[in-house]
């Protein structure tokens, strides 16, 4: 898996995409979700978190007692964290986070394993935020569900969901296309992420559960 190339899909469909909309997805991803804030709030003091996907570090800040440090592959994500939460953050892939193993207290990867395209890849990325804490630490991964109703009608869990970025308008060329973009996303069906977790070593299912058109687990290193 070490030496595995960036599937295109991958590359084109989630990373390029990422770079070009980080602005505009930052502005329209500001409100957290209350399991992930509810996750960091019961947190030990001073526990180091990793946030391994980390977008516009939004989570950053939700405790004041705690350190969270992002890792994401895109620059201009990390930007938007660094500007507007003043938090630690790193460019690194999820599936070769640059932190020695068992050294982060807690960690979360949230919307981020079904952008993953391959089961193999899944596992793999699960399989490194274990590797990146302690024993007794515990990581809460959200995904995104087939169930939710704007997918009922699709096809397959493999989707190319658009993301129209918003412009402002030339006034001097009033019929200027809408710039579309499609990110690539796995969406999860009931089960399946435990199926994942089952491939993970070193690792236990504490919880999961189906929340806001998520499934979500909370696993622990064993």
């Amino acid at each position: 898996m070490d030496n595995e190339k960036l599937p295109e899909i991958e590359s084109k469909n989630v990373r390029e995409v990422y770079e070009i909309i980080a602005q505009h997805f930052s502005q329209t991803r500001y409100k957290g979700w209350p399991k992930v804030e509810e996750f960091l709030n019961g947190l030990e003091n001073h526990s180091i978190v990793y946030d391994i996907g980390s977008g516009n570090g939004k989570y950053h800040n939700i405790n004041p007692h705690i350190t969270v440090i992002g890792f994401d592959p895109c620059y201009n994500l990390l930007m938007e964290a660094v500007h507007n939460q003043k938090s630690q953050n790193v460019q690194a892939d999820g599936l070769h986070v640059p932190v020695k193993s068992n050294s982060g207290d807690a960690a979360i990867s949230i919307a981020v394993v079904h952008h993953f395209s391959t089961f193999e890849r899944r596992v793999a990325a699960i399989q490194e935020i274990i590797r990146t804490i302690k024993v007794g630490g515990r990581a809460l991964i959200t995904v995104w569900a087939k169930e939710q109703k704007k997918f009922e009608n699709e096809e397959g869990q493999d989707l190319m969901v658009a993301w129209h970025l918003s412009k402002k308008k030339d006034p001097n060329n009033p019929n200027q296309p809408e710039e579309v973009y499609q990110r690539y996303y796995h969406v999860f069906i009931k089960g399946e992420l435990e199926q994942v977790i089952e491939k993970v070593k070193d690792c236990k299912l504490v919880s999961c559960g189906y929340e806001r058109d998520n499934w979500y687990a909370i696993i622990e290193k064993i």
